[in-house]
This record gives C-alpha cells, structure tokens and sequence, in this order.
C-alpha cells in the first residue's frame, strides 16, 4: 500500500485543496497518531470541512485516487483573488468587494440568523406535514376500508 499511497500524494503534491500526508506511528509521529485515535495500520483519515471520517474503501491506488477524486478534490473559492470562484461567488465577491472587516462581519451574523431562522421554520412545516401526514393515511386506510364494505353492501343488496 505504500507504494500507491507515495504515487498518491505525489499525484496531489501540488494540489491546493487536497493534501496526502503519512505519518510513521511507530516512531517519530507516535503521539500525533495517539492524538488522533489511530489505534491500528494502516488507518486513513480524510477531513472535509473540518469534520473527520475514517476511509473504508480500496487501498490500490486505483481506489484511492477515485475517492480522492470524488470527495476531496473539490477546487475551492478564494474570495481574494477570485480563482476557482463559479460565476455567481465572483459576482457576489464583486458586490461586497471594498466593505470593512465590521460591515462583513454584520452581514455574515446577520445571515447566520437568517439562516437559523428559516431553519427552523422547516422544522415546524415539517412537523406539520408529518402530523397532516398521518391524518392522510389514517384517514385513506378507513376511505378503502369503507369503499370496500361500501361495494359489498351493495353486491349482497342485489
């Protein structure tokens, strides 16, 4: 596995959203991987917005270079010089460009309760639609019960 894992990181060693890295837990790493719970070899971990997984796929190259591919290799948006940015970031990077540290921070606080509002607004329409949900079923299971009893009624009146 090593030798896949070396082309690996040599095929992201330029890369500016996915980094590969190795650490030997038996020796000089020893206490980053007791840091991070590595309890048995080979284990990788991948992080994706800040949250960690354990990888469970492939160890030929193949396999990683795919998953590399399909989940880390996202380009991202730099704000600052716009590369990597998809048309609508840019023309929202260009509609705040020039703002203070301050005004950006009230924008960002106030989409964050924007957000948190129409969060939970969801929330109660979708508790509202479970309720109105099981009002339908309940309510379908006795209309089919009652058509059925309803057209044998009408068999047995003949």
């Amino acid at each position: 596995m090593k030798a896949d894992w070396d082309k690996l990181g040599a095929k992201y060693a330029k890369s500016e959203s996915v980094m590969i890295v190795d650490a030997d837990c038996t020796g000089p790493a020893k206490q980053a991987c007791q840091n991070q719970g590595v309890k048995g070899y080979p284990t990788i971990k991948y992080f994706v917005d800040g949250k960690e997984h354990k990888y469970q796929g492939g160890r030929d190259f193949n396999s990683l270079a795919g998953f590399a591919k399909s989940t880390l290799d996202k380009e991202t948006c730099d704000a600052t010089t716009g590369k990597g940015c998809k048309p609508i970031q840019k023309k929202f990077i260009e509609a705040n460009k020039g703002k203070s540290a301050d005004e950006i921070s009230a924008m960002l606080a106030d989409r964050k309760d924007k957000f948190k509002q129409q969060r939970k607004d969801f929330k109660l329409a979708e508790k509202a639609y479970k309720v109105a949900e099981k009002k339908f079923k309940m309510a379908s299971a006795l209309l089919k019960k009652m058509a059925k009893n309803a057209k044998t009624q009408s068999h047995d009146e003949l």
